[in-house]
């Protein structure tokens, strides 16, 4: 028979193989789980901060990922001067934009905690994007498969960012008025209504629509998946390698410069990427002409106008005026070509 006990304070019935003894702690493996559970901690509430300064979810996670690299390294958060050190070390073979995005979370990290720091100076050149030609993007779009096409031809349409396309519903599209309601913009974008071609309409009306699913598309990341597997397909089978250097943000840079070529119009262009402000659009601009500059011929395209309305209506397409002659009364305008 076993012997029990009874507890004096408590009335409990135990016996000697259901109790409980003390167990010997190692101080120092006690002392770092302490420390990771204090550094989880830190991160968590920096990560609620964030959701609550209205930062994007993908803006979130990069941030506080760099923070757990920091940690993972042995350095201590509110350590500024080793954290400083130890982003500014040579031993580190980190590309110009990875050590913006630490200088960027860190002090970020610091604003949270109410410190301030003597951050690095990094010197970050833009990298200079693809531009598509669009007879390769039609080959993509029509090469992929009902899902992914769907959306390519979307992104062609709308200028919209892939992660606002994606989050489309049902009750966003207007088959009635050919256009697309951005509901959910990122990065601060403006919501928008934007007109799409009868293509994607009826790419649209052939998408499976699930009775309790209200979002036409799935999530980003899983039409990336999809998206680099059809991008690598197409390309072997059609034998052109430009297509691969295609992505997904690639279709919002291609439509910004074709808004740009036919009208001419920061307000325009702006409106479609959904900027709210028109520094942004004009830095967008500027770097896309940085691409396409070779791209541009000397030969013009003349247009003749007789009445007010003509006129009105060359410079929304953006010609530019030439001269008028007085005696035929007539404006003569032209516009630049593009080989694009």
């Amino acid at each position: 028979m076993k012997q029990r006990y009874l507890c004096r304070d408590c009335g409990f019935r135990f016996s000697e193989s259901n109790l409980k003894l003390p167990v010997k702690v190692d101080v120092a493996v006690e002392s770092r789980t302490l420390e990771r559970a204090a550094g989880a901690t830190e991160t968590l509430d920096f990560a609620f901060w964030l959701k609550k300064q209205n930062k994007a979810d993908s803006t979130i996670l990069l941030r506080v990922n760099k923070l757990k690299q920091i940690q993972k390294a042995g350095i201590k958060l509110d350590d500024v001067e080793a954290v400083q050190i130890w982003l500014t070390s040579d031993e580190h073979n980190w590309s110009d934009g990875t050590k913006l995005n630490f200088k960027v979370a860190y002090g970020s990290y610091l604003k949270f905690v109410g410190k301030t720091w003597q951050a690095p100076d990094i010197h970050y050149e833009t990298p200079v994007q693809y531009l598509p030609k669009e007879a390769n993007v039609d080959t993509l779009i029509n090469g992929s498969g009902k899902v992914i096409g769907c959306f390519l031809q979307g992104l062609k349409d709308t200028a919209a960012d892939p992660s606002e396309l994606a989050k489309l519903r049902w009750i966003d599209v207007d088959f009635e008025r050919k256009e697309v309601s951005i509901s959910f913009p990122c990065k601060k974008h403006n919501p928008r209504k934007l007109p799409v071609s009868e293509a994607f309409l009826q790419r649209i009306r052939m998408m499976p629509r699930i009775e309790d699913k209200e979002r036409v598309f799935c999530t980003v990341k899983g039409l990336q998946g999809t998206f680099y597997h059809t991008r690598k397909t197409v390309a072997r089978n059609t034998g052109n390698p430009e297509i691969e250097k295609i992505s997904m943000k690639s279709f919002r840079h291609w439509k910004a410069t074709q808004l740009w070529i036919k009208y001419g119009k920061l307000e325009i262009v702006q409106w479609f990427l959904g900027h709210k402000h028109a520094i942004t659009t004009e830095r967008y601009i500027h770097m896309l002409l940085g691409v396409f500059k070779d791209e541009l011929v000397d030969d013009f395209v003349s247009a003749v106008a007789k009445t007010i309305e003509e006129e009105q209506k060359l410079i929304e397409h953006g010609y530019e005026f030439v001269r008028h002659d007085d005696g035929l009364g007539l404006s003569l305008y032209r516009k630049r070509k593009f080989i694009l």
